[in-house]
C-alpha cells in the first residue's frame, strides 16, 4: 500500500496522479509517462541535442575515486578506439577526494599528486579526439575543504552522503561558491564542461519562514562543441 500526501493543487482544485504501468524495464515503464507528457498543450518536447546522443566513457565504473592522470589516460585511449565522443573525469579527481566518502569536497581544485598538470591531461586526453568533462557537486561542502570553515554557516543541512554538508542555494554566498572556492577553475584547464550532480534539501532557518520543495538528487551534463 502507498500513501500520498499532495499539497493542494494551485487553483485549489483534486490533483491528478498519472500511474505507470508494471513493465520489465524502467525505460518502459516510463514511455508512457513520457507520453502523456509530451501531450500537454505546455509539455512540448525540447529538441534533443546531438551531444546528447554520443556514446560516453565516465570512470566512475573501473576507478570509483581512485583515480589519476596516466590511467585516465590510458583508459582514453581505449575509450576512442570503441567509439566514444565523450569522457567523463568523474568523483575523486579533486583535492582531498581519494578514498570513500565526501568530507573534502568544496574547493574543487585538481588533487597534485594525481594530477600534477591538469590542463596537460585534459589536453592528452582531447588529443584522442574525445571531449572532456569534469565531475563536480557544487553544492557539497565537507569540513576537510580549504574553503569549509568559510562556508560553513551557509551549510546547515547534512548531506545524504557520507561527510558532507549542503550548500544553501539561496545564499547569495553559496551562489558564487565555485568562484570563490576554485579561481583557478577557468578554460585555461582546457576541460571542455563539467558533469554536475545536486544535492539540495529542505531548508528551515531563521533567516527564512519558506521551505521549499526536497528534490532528489539530480545530475546534469554540458558538452562545449
Amino acid at each position: 500500500m502507498v500513501h500520498l500526501h499532495l499539497a493542494p493543487a494551485p487553483d485549489g482544485g483534486p490533483r491528478r496522479v498519472l500511474l505507470a504501468r508494471s513493465a520489465p524495464t524502467v525505460a518502459t515503464a516510463l514511455r508512457g509517462l513520457r507520453q502523456w507528457f509530451a501531450a500537454q498543450p505546455q509539455c512540448a518536447p525540447m529538441p534533443v541535442p546531438d551531444s546528447a546522443q554520443a556514446p560516453v566513457y565516465s570512470t566512475w565504473y573501473a576507478f570509483n575515486q581512485r583515480v589519476d592522470a596516466a590511467s585516465v589516460e590510458a583508459e582514453a585511449r581505449v575509450a576512442a578506439s570503441l567509439g566514444c565522443e565523450v569522457l567523463i573525469l568523474d568523483d575523486g579527481w579533486q583535492k582531498y577526494g581519494s578514498g570513500r566518502g565526501y568530507a573534502g569536497c568544496g574547493d574543487w581544485r585538481p588533487d597534485p599528486t594525481t594530477f600534477p598538470d591538469f590542463a596537460a591531461h585534459v589536453s592528452a586526453v582531447r588529443a584522442q579526439g574525445l571531449r572532456y568533462l569534469a565531475w563536480v557537486a557544487p553544492l557539497l561542502l565537507g569540513p576537510d575543504a580549504d574553503c569549509a570553515e568559510r562556508l560553513t554557516p551557509y551549510a546547515p543541512a547534512p548531506a545524504g552522503v557520507p561527510g558532507a554538508q549542503v550548500l544553501d542555494p539561496r545564499r547569495p554566498r553559496s551562489a558564487t561558491m565555485s568562484s570563490v572556492c576554485a579561481p583557478g577553475w577557468s578554460p585555461t584547464t582546457a576541460s571542455t564542461g563539467s558533469r554536475s550532480t545536486f544535492w539540495t534539501r529542505p531548508w528551515r532557518t531563521a533567516a527564512t519562514a519558506r521551505t521549499p520543495t526536497t528534490k532528489a538528487p539530480t545530475s546534469t551534463m554540458s558538452a562545449g562543441p
